[in-house]
């Protein structure tokens, strides 16, 4: 069994709340390996992942795990549709964002949005 110890953690910014079509909230990520947040769903929208290599540029999806939840998906999935905890790695992307890339009504809000590093 392999062992993972944390030698960092912090806060990417404020919450952030999603409540219209392209909503974005947008983090630089300086170093890190994963980021952890939680989400807070009222209403019928979809948050889509992306990960930028190139400064914000370029943007491309990436999975987000879900941590706590019966239905575990080992490939991680491509965007949120209800509350919960989850986690995305982003080794390697100078920015990260969460974009609401469908919507109908009500919020999403974004909170603890963390960067965590790994022992190397």
């Amino acid at each position: 069994m392999i062992k993972q110890e944390w030698v960092g953690t912090d806060s990417l910014g404020a919450d952030m709340t999603l409540s219209a079509l392209n909503d974005a909230a947008t983090f630089v990520v300086a170093y890190g390996d994963y980021v952890w947040m939680n989400a807070t769903w009222a209403g019928t929208l979809t948050v889509v992942a992306e990960v930028s290599l190139d400064g914000g540029t370029n943007w491309v999806a990436t999975s987000l795990y879900p941590l706590i939840s019966a239905t575990f998906m080992a490939l991680g999935a491509s965007s949120i549709t209800a509350s919960g905890a989850y986690k995305l790695d982003v080794r390697g992307a100078s920015h990260i964002r969460f974009r609401c890339n469908s919507f109908t009504s009500g919020t999403a809000t974004l909170t603890k949005v963390t960067l965590t590093q790994d022992a190397r």
